[in-house]
């Protein structure tokens, strides 16, 4: 708690005299979460997001044969309507529709999106997705929805730490290979945020049980994206031991 305390002082605007006071309260825990819900207020304009443009961007993907000589070719409609009805919903788990049951304070249980969802809670809804995304018994479409929870979390907690959310293209690679890790290449402009994507797509397979190596041949711009990163990847390593459950 107190280095997510660290990172937020170094992201955020906090005074000596509220990290005075937080320290010296008797319920750090509950200090923590109101300081998160204040912080976390101004982000919900981060998270807009037009359908127009999200079918706009999904239809420039290009899919690449392995034969030089074949043109490069459209997912299909059908392909990109799914896309967009994945990212719509995805969305929608950010702001509207709640994932998670919680109590409050007062001990009465509320439901939650993922945009209202403390640090420990992240942590919670993450352990409880990574138990049904590792459960043979699961159906493959219950498995699809937890999936875009899951990536709905991931960007969320990574708009937390870097006070940026992903884009429109970068949410759409992570879409676009959601219910077949391991089993696509994609290729990414220069620019286009592939450590982004790599930080996404670890969080997602390292939920399924996957070992996750991310390669690149620029050392510099690994330590760079470590060090970006690093509070990210550590709050999906230990998980709260609630009694909280799935909605």
């Amino acid at each position: 708690m107190l280095l997510l305390l660290a990172h937020l002082v170094s992201l955020y605007p906090i005074g000596a005299d509220r990290i005075r006071s937080l320290l010296k309260s008797p319920d750090l825990k509950q200090e923590m979460r109101c300081l998160e819900r204040t912080l976390y207020a101004d982000q919900v304009a981060l998270f807009a997001c037009d359908r127009k443009n999200i079918a706009q961007n999904i239809a420039k993907i290009r899919k690449k044969s392995m034969d030089e000589e074949k043109a490069d070719e459209p997912l299909t409609q059908a392909e990109q309507d799914q896309l967009v009805k994945d990212h719509e919903i995805m969305m929608s788990y950010v702001l509207k529709t709640p994932v998670f049951k919680s109590k409050d304070a007062q001990g009465k249980e509320q439901l939650l999106t993922v945009y209202q969802l403390d640090d420990e809670q992240c942590k919670a809804l993450y352990s409880l997705l990574s138990a049904q995304l590792r459960d043979a018994t699961v159906s493959a479409k219950k498995k699809h929805a937890y999936r875009l929870v899951l990536l709905a979390l991931a960007c969320v907690a990574h708009c937390r730490m870097t006070k940026k959310f992903p884009t429109i293209q970068q949410i759409a690679c992570e879409l676009h290979g959601l219910d077949d890790p391991g089993f696509i290449i994609q290729e990414i402009k220069t620019g286009g945020g592939k450590s982004i994507i790599s930080e996404l797509r670890a969080v997602m397979l390292c939920a399924e049980g996957w070992t996750v190596d991310i390669a690149t041949e620029n050392t510099s711009l690994a330590d760079t994206a470590l060090c970006n990163s690093n509070l990210f990847m550590s709050i999906w390593v230990f998980f709260s031991q609630r009694s909280d459950s799935l909605e």
